[in-house]
């Protein structure tokens, strides 16, 4: 009796979680337009969110394995199964007693204690102060000094709740980014690799100076006694003493995030790679580590990092995901959330012999996981590398940008060729290797350099078709999109957008999808990117089918559904067939930007969410 009694609690637990997707009433094609710039639809209005399931799991496993292939019959089954991430990090700080520390995300505040490292609160609501305090930076041009030193100088223009308070001029050779850390009242000058300096919130003279990069970190304690700077290839700076005259390192092996001073200034806490760790000052060891690891990678802090000009930095192949980190890769379970390895790029820089880079940190632009997934390609801004997964060791370089035509580098990986595919905004090539033997192939001609009209700009995005046979390319003030077959180097289809919409201001551009049988392309290129409108086109013609709303969308293995995001933690399906929107599915948990990175699994059972909010959530069929 009790096995039956559990047993019909179980269905009925099932069938609560288990929401439906309610289709749009108008199931009519949306509108189709010529592309010109009056005539970019509105987008839909959006449907009553679908019921979303209570999670009895959160950051470890799922409720129940997926059973089904996702298909357009049964995506009213659709449920979320499992969830995991806490979400993005805006700050960790100390509590004024010094016995609890804060972490804060977009999802809310952990508590955790700050001699058991454990969590004791979460959920907790809380307000980012504002300090009232900005910054208006105006270049002054440039001059020489009197060794005749080419200097540029800038002007920062102090405003206090709007009203103009003052000004000091920074010698910089680029423009400097500020921060104003108000319990300290100090303002943080980064000149952008020429140091740091901190001055005085009123006086705005300079009181400290220390090492410090791009994106550094700092934290400083309230009497300004003792302060520190992370770096992005893995340091912490402590400076403390008469003038700030003592200095001492720590390596977090990682890029630095976030820091915080308790309020004795004994301890430091620092994030890096997710991990959040306590330091004893003095000494300079880690005496201990938060209970739970959060998401860190570089798609989560910019929601316009998606794809062509910034490249996705990420990779999903079967049950796990890759995602880089500045110069490292964090390989994690998809099911579960828990991390499987870690490669530091820093160690691959060491071990080729004709690296000429004068330091260790070079951050990396695109991941793949190769065919067999046993080894990971990493894509530097002028090289590439193949690493062990089975180590995380470094095993070889395979591509070498030798003509140094690497700026805007773009990347693509054919994984039933096992080949790696770049390109370049300074280059008129699309560059192919052979990952097996590292030789560089015959490269596709894209672009004639000499005769693009601003004379660069050559290549913005590229994206694999799924079979690996065809790749996309995107050009962005020509306005030309190319589709090539790889073997044949033929250029199968192009769509010409008119230079007379292009040259108004930079489009929005979003990752493209490429259906698997090579027949349709979602694109967007909209003059508006907050439309978020993507065009889906026939393949060879170039046909404009219909249009989507879509942030980012992806086919399903079969072809015949389209899953994209549509803002507001929703997933919208489409028939690829006719453009009919078929349903939605709405994620619990809340993201501000509204926006995620799709992808079926290679089996076509689950879908998994990469969200801009911190969380990774796997959908499928119980």
């Amino acid at each position: 009796m009790t096995r039956l009694i559990l047993s019909i609690l179980c269905i009925l637990l099932i069938a609560s979680c288990s929401p439906s997707i309610t289709p749009d009433s108008e199931t009519t094609i949306e509108t189709v337009a010529p592309p010109t710039a009056t005539s970019l639809p509105t987008d839909i209005p959006s449907p009553s969110p679908s019921p979303t399931p209570e999670f009895p799991i959160r950051d470890g496993g799922t409720m129940q394995p997926s059973a089904a292939v996702i298909v357009k019959d049964n995506l009213a089954q659709l449920t979320e199964l499992a969830v995991w991430g806490k979400g993005l990090i805006k700050g960790i700080k100390w509590s004024e007693d010094g016995n609890q520390i804060f972490v804060d995300t977009v999802l809310g505040r952990y508590v955790y204690d700050s001699t058991s490292f454990q969590l004791v609160e979460d959920g907790l609501e809380f307000s980012e102060r504002n300090s009232g305090l900005s910054f208006n930076v105006e270049d002054l041009g440039s001059s020489t000094d009197s060794s005749g030193r080419l200097k540029q100088q800038f002007r920062v223009q102090i405003f206090t709740d709007g009203k103009s308070t003052g000004s000091f001029d920074v010698d910089s050779m680029y423009m400097p980014w500020l921060k104003y850390l108000s319990e300290s009242n100090t303002i943080v000058v980064d000149k952008m690799m020429g140091g740091v300096e901190l001055r005085d919130g009123t006086s705005f003279e300079t009181f400290c100076e220390i090492s410090g990069s791009w994106e550094s970190p700092f934290a400083i304690t309230k009497e300004r006694t003792v302060v520190a700077a992370g770096t992005m290839d893995g340091s912490i700076s402590v400076k403390s003493g008469d003038g700030f005259s003592s200095e001492v390192h720590f390596e977090a092996g990682g890029p630095v995030r976030f820091l915080s001073f308790s309020p004795d200034a004994s301890k430091l806490i620092s994030e890096t790679n997710g991990n959040i760790s306590v330091w004893d000052v003095s000494s300079g060891r880690i005496i201990g580590t938060l209970s739970d690891t959060f998401l860190s990678g570089d798609f989560f802090y910019d929601q316009y990092h998606r794809g062509t000009d910034a490249t996705v930095k990420l990779t999903v192949k079967d049950s796990q995901i890759a995602y880089i980190n500045k110069n490292i890769v964090v390989i994690r379970n998809l099911l579960d959330g828990k991390q499987n390895g870690l490669i530091n790029g820093k160690e691959g820089t060491l071990l080729d012999e004709e690296y000429q880079y004068e330091g260790n940190y070079v951050e990396m632009d695109s991941v793949f996981f190769t065919a067999d997934g046993q080894s990971l390609i990493t894509v530097h801004y002028d090289r590439s590398y193949v690493w062990d997964l089975a180590t995380n060791q470094f095993i070889k370089m395979i591509a070498l940008e030798k003509e140094k035509q690497h700026f805007g580098l773009v990347s693509a990986y054919s994984a039933p060729n096992n080949l790696l595919l770049t390109g370049s905004q300074g280059g008129g090539y699309l560059k192919i290797w052979n990952v097996d033997n590292g030789i560089e192939l015959p490269s596709i001609y894209a672009w004639d350099i000499g005769g693009l009209t601003y004379g660069y700009d050559g290549t913005h995005s590229l994206t694999m078709s799924p079979d690996g046979k065809f790749i996309f390319s995107w050009s962005g003030l020509e306005g030309v999109a190319s589709f090539w077959e790889i073997e044949t180097q033929a250029r199968v289809m192009a769509i010409k957008i008119p230079r007379s919409e292009y040259s108004q201001y930079k489009p929005g551009f979003y990752p493209v999808a490429i259906s698997p049988d090579n027949t349709k392309l979602v694109f967007s290129y909209s003059l508006n990117p907050d439309l978020h409108i993507a065009t889906v086109y026939s393949i060879p013609d170039g046909n404009e089918l219909y249009r989507i709303s879509s942030y980012f969308a992806t086919f399903s293995p079969d072809g015949s559904v389209i899953a994209a995001s549509v803002g507001n933690n929703r997933i919208r399906f489409y028939d690829s067939q006719t453009g009919n929107i078929l349903g939605d599915v709405t994620s619990k948990y809340p993201n501000q930007d509204g926006f995620q990175l799709l992808y079926f699994s290679g089996d076509g059972k689950s879908l998994i969410a990469v969200s801009t909010n911190g969380t990774i959530s796997i959908w499928g069929v119980p």
